[in-house]
């Protein structure tokens, strides 16, 4: 075991060191290797420290001025971490099942790394409450299962990683973008200020607070989904999950529409939807044909059956359909291609 000792020198600031080394109080910057307790309880000028992974016990100075700290999840167990009222970047080395950091006044950034062996078993993070909370990066493979960053006010930046897990931003009124696959479950309750929404699957949700949401990808969920609350949308593309019911005047930015589903039919109405530029949809989710009002509709792909379809007040639309039994106009279009294959080409 290395072991560091203090003298009174007034002129070092920044040291690098590997073993057990002298080296000065007046320090503000450290990285050290190889060590396996520390006492820093002198260093009252220390604003950054990095430790190895390797280190299980560190003592921090009482009026600790830390900025920034990077350790490893055992060093948390033997410090006072709220202690470091200063502290705006934590960086953590993952050696424990999970973590608590809650109340922390002034951290801004949290990053992780993870090996493989660690990280599965990374279940659990909690940092709610921690009002200046900003980006939040997780690095290797981290098998979380249960997240909470309720209250976390300032949150802006978050990709959470794991399948299967519960994930808790209540109060994330901050929050512009999320991409959360595989979750069960998430509550956005308070999530005013959320833009995109991305999953690739995704248990039951409840989007009526993100009043702000332009754009939506789901590409598998169970449940149905409410968009009624979601006036702001600009784009939906959604895939086997039924959506309870769309009304396209409901939507007035609404350029782009991908709804294609074998769950249980849904109402979609398109009518009035003016900016409405281009749709690709299976045909037996519509409420009808009649693109009354789509004054902007362009591109269009239709899956399934279909009768008579309205396209008077779409002077530029091109119609791309597969499987239609009958098909009529009452105008023109701009162009049209039919498919009988069992799917729409690549």
């Amino acid at each position: 075991m290395g072991r560091l000792h203090y003298g009174s020198g007034r002129r070092v600031q920044i040291l690098r060191i590997n073993e057990g080394i002298e080296f000065f109080t007046s320090l503000e910057s450290l990285t050290y290797a190889l060590v396996d307790s520390v006492d820093l309880s002198q260093n009252k000028a220390l604003k950054i420290l990095v430790c190895n992974s390797h280190t299980n016990y560190l003592k921090l100075p009482e009026d600790c001025k830390l900025d920034s700290l990077t350790c490893s999840t055992v060093v948390l167990e033997s410090i006072d971490i709220n202690a470091c009222k200063q502290l705006k970047n934590l960086c953590l080395k993952i050696k424990t099942t999970g973590v608590i950091l809650n109340d922390l006044p002034s951290l801004e950034q949290l990053s992780s790394i993870a090996y493989y062996s660690d990280g599965a078993s990374f279940q659990n993070l909690d940092l709610k409450n921690n009002k200046r909370l900003k980006r939040i990066a997780f690095t290797g493979a981290i098998g979380l299962m249960d997240i909470d960053l309720s209250g976390c006010e300032a949150l802006e930046e978050f990709t959470p990683t794991g399948k299967n897990y519960a994930l808790n931003l209540k109060g994330c009124k901050s929050l512009k973008s999320l991409a959360a696959d595989y979750a069960y479950s998430i509550n956005l309750e308070g999530c005013v200020g959320l833009e995109t929404f991305e999953s690739r699957r995704i248990g039951n949700i409840d989007l009526s607070d993100c009043i702000r949401l332009k754009g939506i990808f789901i590409d598998s969920g169970d449940g149905v989904l409410d968009l009624s609350k979601n006036h702001a949308l600009e784009s939906i593309t959604v895939y086997n999950m039924t959506i309870k019911e769309l009304k396209g005047s409901l939507y007035p930015n609404l350029r782009n529409l991908t709804y294609r589903s074998d769950a249980q039919p849904s109402s979609v109405d398109i009518q009035n939807c003016s900016a409405l530029e281009s749709l690709y949809i299976t045909s037996s989710l519509l409420t009808s044909l009649q693109f009354k009002g789509c004054t902007s509709l362009d591109n269009t792909r239709l899956e399934g059956n279909a009768g008579e379809v309205d396209v008077s007040d779409c002077p530029n639309l091109f119609l791309d359909c597969y499987g239609l039994t009958c098909l009529d106009f009452n105008k023109s279009i701009r162009g049209l291609k039919l498919y009988t294959t069992e799917s729409f080409p690549a």
